[in-house]
């Protein structure tokens, strides 16, 4: 009994399909700490300006970076209800 030979197509297409699958991974995997740096930079805007807000030197600035961190909040969930209906 012989054991099945690939064409060089199907070998090509092999090679191509695994280096695909490759890319899909890496891609992923950045995409997943991208997710993990903003929820942290969206918890350190919220830690530092929080107690900031009342000040009454720092306290406009402090607003500023809470109401950006909140756009920042709606912009990514907004994305991230995009990808979980795909």
């Amino acid at each position: 009994m012989s054991t099945p030979v690939m064409t060089q197509a199907e070998a090509a297409l092999h090679y191509r399909l695994q280096a695909a699958q490759d890319m899909f991974v890496v891609a992923d995997n950045r995409a997943r700490t991208a997710r993990e740096h903003i929820d942290r930079l969206l918890v350190a805007i919220y830690e530092l300006s929080f107690p900031l807000l009342g000040h009454p030197e720092h306290g406009k600035a402090a607003g500023k970076a809470h109401d950006i961190a909140a756009d920042i909040e709606d912009w990514w969930f907004a994305e991230e209800s995009t990808d979980d209906d795909e």
